[in-house]
């Protein structure tokens, strides 16, 4: 494992156990199969018991969520900063420059066929002020944002050579238009003319 993969795990993202676990079985995920990891092997890598383990975690993908969600609870107050201040440009740059900081470890988790876990994550995280009261369309139109950048964002960190964070927050900015509107909301699309 390189110096930037042991570094990018987050010092404040848990206590100092949960890091070791976290790093172990992403270490582990890049030697061997996803599915054949077990318990046994994470605390062995980890350097920890099994008590500890289970006292942080219940499962292996339990590991892999701690670690993206608190990539998307980093990265999340800047960006629906720059949302709300209508600034789409720094909002999508914020966005990849988290992804591209975390990328050794994304895409580990995608190589390892454990992507679904970013997605639920992502729409778990992003769309907690959704009311039952939402209508509809307001709540498939957040669900198609957040599919779009999970494929967007998949599609980037697996290609063999990625688009620096500035080109790829200036492409996110092209289609964007017409999706969202311009007051820096999730809300109406823009008209596309009138009758």
């Amino acid at each position: 494992m390189s110096e930037r993969d042991e570094r990018e795990m987050p010092a404040d993202g848990g206590d100092e156990f949960e890091n070791y676990i976290v790093t172990g079985l992403l270490r582990l995920m890049r030697r061997m199969p996803y599915e054949s990891i077990k318990v046994t092997d994470i605390v062995r890598e980890a350097g920890v018991s099994r008590m500890t383990y289970y006292r942080h975690f219940k499962s292996k993908s339990d590991v892999l969520v701690s670690l993206v969600e608190y990539i998307i609870r980093s990265v999340n107050p800047v960006c629906h900063e720059n949302r709300r201040n209508g600034d789409w440009y720094r909002f999508w740059l914020t966005l990849f420059d988290y992804a591209d900081r975390y990328s050794s470890a994304l895409k580990t988790i995608i190589d390892a066929g454990q992507r679904n876990l970013i997605l639920e994550c992502l729409n778990r995280s992003a769309f907690p002020h959704l009311q039952k009261e939402e209508s509809a369309e307001v709540s498939y139109r957040l669900f198609f944002l957040s599919g779009g950048m999970y494929n967007v964002f998949v599609a980037w960190l697996s290609a063999e050579e990625r688009e620096p964070p500035e080109k790829m927050a200036e492409i996110c900015c092209s289609f964007m238009k017409g999706i969202v509107s311009e007051d820096a909301g999730f809300g109406e699309p823009e008209s596309g003319g009138g009758k």
